[in-house]
């Protein structure tokens, strides 16, 4: 291991490289990769580090940090077409286009990832018509693992570009990146609380809303539904926030208090789910936003997630099988259970390629810093899921042995292939990569 050491967001992962650096030019960042080539060292980027998996790992050779690789490129304010740098933030960028009027078509509740890192995973929002934040790119410009610059769209390399938009840092090292936005738009968003029974009602009127999620709590009955219509421009109308002491007293400090005590006696999990959500998910709103601001929320305890796709017509099924496993006292799980919605991607690596999707999330929370077992109640949702051919977040944590992985993606041989003629040295693989494509 080398003598650095960098930690990603939750503090749940640690990479020692040899050294780690900070380009402050494109140039400079080419010259880097250029040069561990010519050395034969390994490389690894990455972004904020908000990913719990082991992706971004590595204890040797060269980390490249993109903190300084922010900037706007271009923007073409009449196609609507913005190129900007690979370390940009989805914040900064949904701040840039608010200024001229445009934004991104659609977004996850986490804005802090760089757009390399957010496609590169296959980061998303939630809306059956409106595609991840790798649909919205129209052209990459990468470095693969022979020094070559390498432009890629759907004229000039259609098959390459649809397998380095969720490319998992395994084919090259993106540079930067343009995006096709839309017209700013709001959302018109009604939050409020339904039993679990009425899940199937609401989920089959899917169609009927632009966006929809459902945030359920464990142990209880209880679901907060979230479902926004699109309307143009920007638009400010109603209260959408709790009071700060229900946010951030109750819904932060005293919810980490709760499941601190919930780790050490199981059965206080039911009050805490119970409580958390009448003070807090449980409240209704009506309301109207800028569309990043409706999209986005604040995500404060650190945590460690899994979060598989599914083909949207098992979504009650499934549900109903985890609805069984969080009633047993074998376990107790942290609150919500996710369930967020996409229509079919065209990027071979999506966890959506191909099908129509129901994403589902667990998650668990390290209240005030401590780690909580979780593996046991995560391997029994894998155990689930993996029944509807599942596939895993890149950037979350998932079960999967690399012989089941390769069942799940059609492109899977190809991929595997294309990997070996783009970095035949291999100077882009980590631990996480060699167990994927090895």
């Amino acid at each position: 291991m080398g003598n650095q050491r960098w930690v990603n967001w939750s503090k749940t992962v640690s990479s020692f490289p040899e050294s780690i650096i900070y380009p402050k030019t494109q140039d400079a960042l080419i010259e880097a990769i250029k040069n561990a080539i010519s050395n034969n060292t390994k490389v690894k980027i990455v972004g904020s580090g908000h990913s719990c998996s082991k992706i971004a790992e590595t204890h040797s050779g060269i980390l490249i940090s993109l903190d300084n690789l922010t900037d706007i490129i271009n923007y073409n304010k009449e196609l609507l077409q913005l190129e900007v740098q690979s370390g940009a933030t989805l914040r900064f960028i949904n701040n840039y286009l608010s200024s001229q009027d445009a934004a991104l078509s659609n977004l996850g509740t986490i804005d802090s990832q760089t757009i390399s890192g957010a496609i590169s995973t296959g980061t998303h929002g939630t809306g059956i018509n409106f595609g991840s934040v790798d649909q919205q790119i129209i052209e990459l410009t990468i470095i693969n693992g022979l020094g070559e610059i390498l432009i890629l769209n759907e004229s000039t390399n259609s098959e390459l570009f649809n397998l380095c938009k969720v490319g998992l840092g395994a084919f090259g090292v993106i540079i930067s990146v343009k995006i096709q936005c839309v017209p700013a738009f709001s959302l018109q968003v009604i939050q409020k609380s339904i039993n679990f029974s009425e899940f199937g009602y609401y989920f089959n009127k899917l169609n009927e809303s632009d966006h929809l999620r459902f945030w359920w709590a464990p142990h209880t009955n209880k679901i907060q539904l979230w479902q926004a219509k699109r309307i143009k421009g920007f638009k400010i109308f109603g209260q959408s926030r709790l009071s700060w002491f229900k946010e951030v007293i109750i819904g932060e400090w005293f919810f980490q208090f709760l499941m601190l005590i919930s780790s050490f006696i199981k059965s206080f999990g039911k009050f805490t789910n119970n409580f958390i959500f009448d003070q807090v998910l449980g409240q209704s709103f009506n309301y109207t936003k800028y569309s990043k601001n409706a999209f986005v929320l604040p995500i404060t305890i650190k945590q460690t997630v899994m979060e598989y796709a599914v083909p949207i017509e098992y979504t009650l099924e499934v549900l109903e099988k985890l609805h069984i496993i969080t009633s047993s006292n074998d376990y107790y799980v942290h609150m919500p259970i996710e369930l967020r919605f996409a229509p079919k991607n065209n990027a071979f690596l999506s966890m959506s390629y191909g099908r129509t999707s129901c994403y589902i999330g667990i998650i668990s929370y390290k209240p005030f810093g401590k780690s909580i077992q979780y593996d046991n109640f995560f391997k029994q949702v894998h155990n689930v899921l993996s029944e509807y051919g599942a596939r895993p977040h890149w950037a979350k944590k998932h079960y999967y042995k690399p012989s089941e992985i390769e069942q799940l993606y059609p492109h899977w041989e190809k991929a595997k292939k294309r990997r070996k003629e783009l970095d035949p040295k291999g100077i882009f693989k980590n631990e996480f990569l060699s167990k994927l494509f090895d």
